[in-house]
């Protein structure tokens, strides 16, 4: 079966993406514990930290 080869533009725009994807996960789920008048979740924090995190390198991954 033949391969299909991804355009560098397509590899652009994903991480482009998920670079955005990154940036709204750490809005909502880490910039949103602070800004909130509620209880800090020390559970979701980490999970929009890690979730950030993986988006940015996953991103760094694909741009190469």
């Amino acid at each position: 079966m033949a391969r299909k080869k991804i355009s560098p533009q397509f590899r652009a725009r994903l991480s482009e993406k998920l670079m955005e994807l990154g940036n709204y996960v750490a809005v909502g789920l880490v910039i949103a514990q602070f800004v909130s008048g509620g209880q800090f979740d020390l559970n979701r924090f980490a999970a929009g930290m890690i979730v950030t995190v993986l988006c940015y390198v996953i991103s760094y991954i694909i741009s190469k």
